[in-house]
């Protein structure tokens, strides 16, 4: 009987066993990477940042439990030089009587001459006078904007920047009062 009872001990431990050190294993970490085209410190991306975590939390991930969450912030453009002369078109869409066009840019910005030779080569099959607008604070930018607004049938393209991006309320605010078709 002892014999029988030992077996049984045995056999039952062997099943269990295995269950128990499962369920003492941690969970699988996973490694997600986010790369934002906003700068850290901007409002409406930390907003981006939380809305995520908290869709991951709904999802059932938790960071330092089954997840690892790296971000980077590039603050920057994120566009492919190509897709800067889609901007020229999808303006001249919206607003069709767009003849000058003022392309306002970083000039910090290494990206910046390529963006806009990408939005120069369209131009003239689209009849449109483009000019280059470098601007380095608030100030610069509605000097530039309210002088190029005293010509009519103007427009106004924005390029990625951490520098439009910070100052975003002021060229909406400014393209509205003087009326301009905007692509940002």
């Amino acid at each position: 009987m002892r014999r029988r009872e030992f077996i049984t001990l045995l056999c039952g431990a062997a099943t269990t066993w295995p269950l128990g050190a499962l369920a003492q294993q941690p969970e699988r970490m996973r490694r997600i990477g986010v790369l934002m085209a906003l700068s850290a410190n901007d409002p409406e991306a930390q907003a981006f940042v939380a809305a995520f975590l908290q869709g991951l939390q709904e999802l059932g991930w938790s960071v330092g439990r089954n997840a690892i969450v790296d971000i980077r912030w590039s603050a920057g453009t994120v566009y492919e030089y190509s897709m800067s002369g889609k901007w020229l078109q999808l303006l001249k869409e919206i607003a069709p009587g767009v003849t000058r066009v003022a392309v306002l840019r970083d000039p910090s910005l290494a990206a910046g001459p390529g963006q806009f030779a990408a939005i120069q080569s369209v131009a003239p099959s689209l009849g449109v006078e483009l000019r280059p607008v470098d601007v380095r604070d608030g100030s610069e930018i509605e000097r530039a904007i309210t002088a190029f607004a005293q010509s009519p049938n103007s427009g106004l393209i924005v390029t990625g920047s951490a520098l439009a991006v910070f100052h975003r309320d002021l060229i909406i605010t400014l393209a509205a009062r003087h009326r301009f078709g905007v692509l940002v």
